[in-house]
């Protein structure tokens, strides 16, 4: 009988000794298994939105552009910035000045911006939807001063147009473009919708560079014409036909 008890006690001595080994932890270490950094939380855009689409126009109508960014400045003095688009063609941009006069300049492959686009944010949600046609087409129109012209240059003592050559119009703050294009087959560009003013004319590709030239937007039709003869003469990237 005492042989048994003495057993029990031993039994239940070696138990808790092996409880209090196992429940010990090294210094510095949990006893829970680590777990991988938890992710801050998103925080959602709160406050007044200026958001919008982005539409090529085709033969068939409006079609959204899935692809592609739209450029933003604000004349107040933010610097530039950008908005992606979602897969519905669709941009927000938070966080604007109230009264600020934002221009806004969508890129897309294979598209062009011949109509400006410029709104006033109140401080309230606006939308302004930005229309894109497809280079060597002039199918978008819209309201406001045009400027308009040919891009060419002169091969012994003839004028010839420049095809394929690329065309912008900054207004007086240097950003985004306000509006871009190619010229077509005829050399010829046209834009709409710009603001009355100073500004600048660009045009030529030159390794990316262009030639540029101040212009003033007076009235309603403003025609220019860019001589690019220096330009193409100076850039060895440049192969046109004679």
């Amino acid at each position: 009988m005492v042989t048994h008890v003495v057993l029990r006690t031993v039994l239940i001595l070696i138990l808790g000794v092996c409880a209090f080994a196992c429940s010990e932890q090294p210094a510095g270490q949990s006893a829970t298994s680590p777990s991988a950094p938890t992710q801050p939380p998103m925080i959602p855009v709160t406050g007044p939105t200026l958001s919008g689409s982005v539409y090529e126009v085709t033969p068939q109508g409006l079609r959204a552009v899935s692809t592609g960014i739209v450029w933003y400045f604000v004349d107040g003095g933010i610097p530039n910035g950008r908005a992606n688009l979602d897969a519905n063609g669709r941009y927000t941009i938070p966080a604007l000045p109230t009264g600020s006069r934002i221009r806004l300049t969508a890129h897309s492959l294979d598209l062009q911006q011949t109509c400006a686009v410029y709104t006033v944010f109140d401080g309230s949600d606006a939308v302004q939807d930005i229309k894109l046609g497809r280079l060597d087409t002039h199918d978008l129109t819209c309201e406001g001063p045009t400027l308009s012209g040919v891009v060419f240059r002169i091969v012994e003592e003839t004028v010839r147009p420049l095809k394929g050559q690329r065309v912008g119009f900054y207004s007086a703050n240097r950003g985004a473009w306000d509006v871009y294009a190619t010229t077509n087959a005829e050399g010829r560009f046209e834009f709409a919708g710009l603001p009355r003013g100073a500004g600048s004319l660009l045009a030529g590709d030159c390794s990316d560079a262009m030639d540029s030239k101040p212009i003033e937007i007076q009235g309603d039709t403003n025609v220019v014409d860019f001589d690019l003869t220096a330009f193409v003469q100076s850039c060895p990237w440049i192969f046109l036909p004679q």
